[in-house]
């Protein structure tokens, strides 16, 4: 497992990203990573050294990358990440973070539902895009997408969980969590009062 937290870092640009990376996928049997890349200097360039090492991560079960505030990010990089994604053939979870780049837009998102069918050992993405140029009407249309792929281009054991949240969508999604838990919570309290009846 490794993990780099550069968050807040400003002097790390594209350069340190791509150091980090070179040295990062020398280890051939790694199968955990989580990179945190926020508010620092990285952009499409360092995004791209990592998306270059990343080709070669045969091991790789989990890959957790938060870019949030990266301004020099844009669809060009977020699309490489994308692409290469089905490369990497034992990725079983995917966490990715893009809150706060302004210069995304919904393109690479489109892009998308077309990756994950060559995915056959993904079981969990999850996607952040608040604050960016994706619209909640671009997270429904990807979703319909997704959930309108044939059934015979996934694997049987496949169960993919793709959340492309914006902020209002995440409180939205916490707000329904917790009523459920307090409703089930009770309807759990009121079945056992009943059987001491």
């Amino acid at each position: 497992d490794f993990a780099l937290d550069v968050s807040y870092c400003y002097a790390v640009g594209d350069e340190g990203a791509a150091a980090a990376a070179e040295v990062l996928f020398q280890s051939p049997k790694l199968a955990k990573m989580s990179l945190d890349f926020s508010d620092s200097g990285v952009g499409d360039q360092g995004l791209q050294s990592l998306v270059e090492n990343l080709a070669h991560a045969e091991h790789l079960v989990s890959l957790s990358l938060r870019c949030r505030n990266l301004q020099a990010l844009t669809d060009a990089g977020v699309l490489a990440l994308f692409s290469v994604l089905p490369k990497v053939p034992r990725l079983r979870e995917v966490g990715m973070c893009f809150s706060g780049c302004s210069a995304i837009s919904k393109s690479p998102f489109d892009a998308l539902p077309d990756h994950i069918p060559h995915m056959p050992s993904l079981m969990r993405l999850e996607t952040e895009v608040a604050d960016t140029g994706v619209s909640a009407s671009d997270i429904a249309s990807v979703r319909n997408r997704l959930s309108a792929r044939p059934a015979s281009s996934v694997s049987a054991k496949q169960s993919v969980l793709t959340w492309l949240r914006a902020r209002d969508q995440w409180e939205t999604d916490n707000i329904v969590k917790q009523a459920r838990g307090h409703w089930n919570s009770r309807a759990a309290d009121d079945s056992k009062g009943k059987g001491k009846g």
